[in-house]
């Protein structure tokens, strides 16, 4: 990926790959994360021509080939024809929104609830495959330490999240640690007693 990166990134520095310029000193054309890549650019037909020939250097320089099958292009406001196009010339798939890259949801609303239901379902999967009742207290608190604190945590940090969707949660987290079952259909209130 390294060499992908620096043979990328030569290209990009003699302007035969345009980026997306964030700033004046800061200009996004690619990024890289374990065995990801994304590239971003301007859509136009000399950037497409440009990747396809860069991945082809790369396959011939390395042996390595990018599984095309699994690869998607995106065009923000561009037309549909010119999306399919580019497909066809890099061999890849069409991604739409919303979609979900590295465990986030990318081009959703998460300001609706609904958008929220998928993470919500997570949690109550993970809490619901352990025996409630034969863990302590002790060993509930943690696991829901463990289990919300970097399911939520992750999300939450990108995301503002509903006060709808933080009193599910809250509910979830309730029911699981005074030992009751977690069912698989909307989670139902708590009641707080003030002390």
């Amino acid at each position: 990926m390294e060499s992908l990166h620096l043979s990328f990134q030569s290209v990009v520095d003699v302007d035969l790959f345009k980026g997306i310029n964030l700033s004046p000193l800061v200009n996004l054309s690619h990024m890289f994360y374990a065995d990801d890549a994304v590239f971003v650019g301007q859509w136009c037909d000399d950037n497409i021509n440009t990747l396809v020939h860069v991945l082809e250097c790369f396959f011939r320089a390395s042996g390595l080939r990018i599984n095309m099958c699994k690869s998607k292009i995106m065009g923000v406001n561009v037309k549909d024809d010119k999306i399919k196009a580019a497909a066809l010339k890099l061999e890849c798939r069409i991604l739409n929104t919303p979609f979900t890259y590295l465990g986030t949801k990318v081009g959703g609303n998460m300001s609706r609830v609904q958008a929220w239901t998928e993470i919500v379902d997570k949690v109550k999967s993970r809490l619901s495959k352990w025996k409630i009742k034969s863990l302590s207290i002790g060993g509930r608190l943690t696991l829901l330490k463990s289990v919300l604190g970097s399911i939520l945590i992750f999300h939450m940090s990108i995301f503002k999240i509903p006060l709808t969707v933080l009193r599910s949660l809250e509910s979830i987290r309730c029911k699981f640690f005074n030992g009751h079952e977690l069912k698989s259909s909307k989670s139902s209130w708590v009641k707080w007693n003030s002390v």
